[in-house]
Formats: C-alpha cells, structure tokens, sequence
C-alpha cells in the first residue's frame, strides 16, 4: 500500500478495532460499566449518562468511532513520514496517550460536560487509547516496510 493517507485510515480504523475489543473485555470482565463506543453513542444521540444504549445506536457509534480512528490514523501516518519510522512504536504509544488525555479531559472541559469517571476507568480509557497508538503505529510501519522492499 503505497498511499500515506490510504495506509493511515486503515491502520487507524485495525487500531480501534483492537481497542474496542479492549473495551469489551473490560465490561465483560467487570472492570468498566461502559465502553467508549456506549460512550460516543450517548453523545451522538444525546442521551444521559445513566441511559441504557441499543443495537442500532451501537453500530452508528462504532463506525463513527472507526471514522474518527481512520482519521488520527491518517494523522500519525503523517507524523511517521515526516519524522521517521524509527521508534514507531513509542511515538504510537505517546500519541495514543495524547489523544487519550485529548479525549478524556479536554474535549469534556471545552464542552462543559461533565464526566464523573472513577479512576479505574479512566487509566483503562487511556490505557487503550495507547493501545490503539501502539497498534496504528505497527501497522503504519508494517505497510510502509514492506513497500519499501517491493519497490
């Protein structure tokens, strides 16, 4: 895949797939009452924190949330070209860490919502995030090598 942008947007969207399996197992196990995805369609649909959320809400959220992966993948794509893939994987952990911290603390403040969340579930919010920086950033890295040794 020879397209910075292309390779960015799928690598981005892989990562959110593994952190929203994260997020999953974190409910399943008990550790979370919610999951990003839960999260994101409460502020698609406008709901209260405490709503329940359903099937078709779930599945607008999830490719909104697989969107909006593609898109800061297409960002650290950029920033891996233009500073190197030396030490991918640290700069996908640190950008997952600030975007993490983006998500979880500045977005809620500018918007004036706030967001009760236990500690537990903040350090495992921000835990996948970097995940997902670390997975995007493998993935960025993978395509981009293995283009570079066909061509």
């Amino acid at each position: 895949m020879r397209d910075t942008v292309l390779r960015g947007g799928v690598a981005g969207a892989a990562g959110t797939v593994a952190q929203a399996a994260l997020n999953w197992l974190w409910l399943l196990l008990g550790w979370t009452g919610d999951t990003l995805t839960h999260s994101l369609a409460r502020t698609i649909f406008v709901l209260p924190p405490a709503q329940e959320v359903f099937g078709g809400q779930l599945a607008v959220a999830l490719f909104a949330q697989l969107l909006i992966g593609g898109v800061y993948g297409i960002v650290l794509a950029l920033i891996l070209l233009a500073s190197g893939h030396d030490f991918a994987l640290v700069k996908g952990w640190v950008a997952g860490a600030l975007i993490g911290i983006f998500h979880l603390a500045i977005v809620p403040f500018m918007a004036r919502i706030p967001v009760p969340q236990p500690l537990t579930l903040a350090v495992l919010h921000l835990l996948d995030h970097m995940v997902w920086g670390v997975v995007t950033s493998a993935i960025i890295a993978a395509l981009f090598h293995r283009v570079r040794r066909v061509a």
